[in-house]
């Protein structure tokens, strides 16, 4: 799979190790972070088998699909994030909008709400209040001071080209 700023993204596996990968699909970006395991299936599904991600999901892209270990969860017009631990479970918090999220186990579909969160495990659903572990910190995009984004680095020796990496995917922000 091309990792070039700005290349057309195929369908196939990224394991993100560490730093922030952005992805631009037609209607939805979606932020990683890493460590992060992912499978882009189409333009409007994605499968995170572990880690963060932060989905934008702008207008005329609703119905976009994240797809867990232990859930599908359907964009309804939102911000969200998700967050998938090592063992499987799937946290959702929904900054914006509104996403169903259905339990793989049982089949069971709940609407998450603006400023609502969600945790789907192998074996059930709960709902995570304000006092919870999971914060809405946790899932949305850390700021990014901009003078330090993005580096110019030239391999313009031989047959070489000249390329800006962007340094969120480098360095792992905390």
């Amino acid at each position: 799979m091309s990792t070039m700023p700005g290349a057309r993204l195929s369908h196939g596996r990224l394991v993100l190790v560490f730093g922030i990968a952005r992805l631009e699909f037609p209607l939805v970006d979606v932020t990683l972070e890493g460590p992060a395991d992912v499978e882009l299936v189409s333009e409007d599904c994605c499968r995170v088998r572990s880690g963060r991600n932060f989905a934008e999901v702008h207008a005329g892209g609703e119905g976009f699909v994240v797809a867990t270990p232990t859930a599908t969860l359907t964009d309804r017009g939102t911000l969200f994030g998700v967050n998938v631990s090592p063992a499987g479970a799937s946290d959702i918090k929904v900054i914006q909008g509104l996403v169903d999220a259905r339990h793989l186990a049982t089949g069971k579909v709940v609407s998450v709400t603006t400023n609502s969160a969600l945790r789907l495990s192998a074996a059930n659903v709960e709902t995570l209040g304000e006092q919870s572990e999971f914060r809405r910190t946790e899932l949305e995009p850390r700021p990014v001071d901009e003078s330090l984004r993005s580096i110019q680095i030239s391999i313009a020796v031989g047959n070489g080209r000249d390329t800006e990496y962007d340094l969120r995917s480098l360095w792992h922000h905390r």
